[in-house]
């Protein structure tokens, strides 16, 4: 629970300053989504998002264990 409430506290002004990956960054695109697809990590949890014109759209977060197969639900 403790990884999670530091995603949630993680993630807002991460996604709103700085969406896209930079440099060394916990942010990474990734490869074989349509529309592009990002994933931010944070200790053990990873927060999987989409850019569109509008805002950020956070799509799921999740233990990193259990990625793979969230991962699958999102192509």
């Amino acid at each position: 629970v403790d990884g999670a409430l530091h995603l949630a506290k993680d993630i807002k002004p991460c996604l709103v300053t700085r969406p896209l990956p930079f440099g060394k960054s916990r942010i990474k695109k990734l490869t074989g989504y349509k529309p592009p697809l990002y994933r931010l990590r944070s200790g053990d949890y990873r927060a999987y998002y989409r850019i569109t014109p509008d805002a950020v759209v956070v799509a799921a977060v999740t233990n990193k264990k259990d990625s793979e197969k969230i991962l699958k639900k999102l192509k």
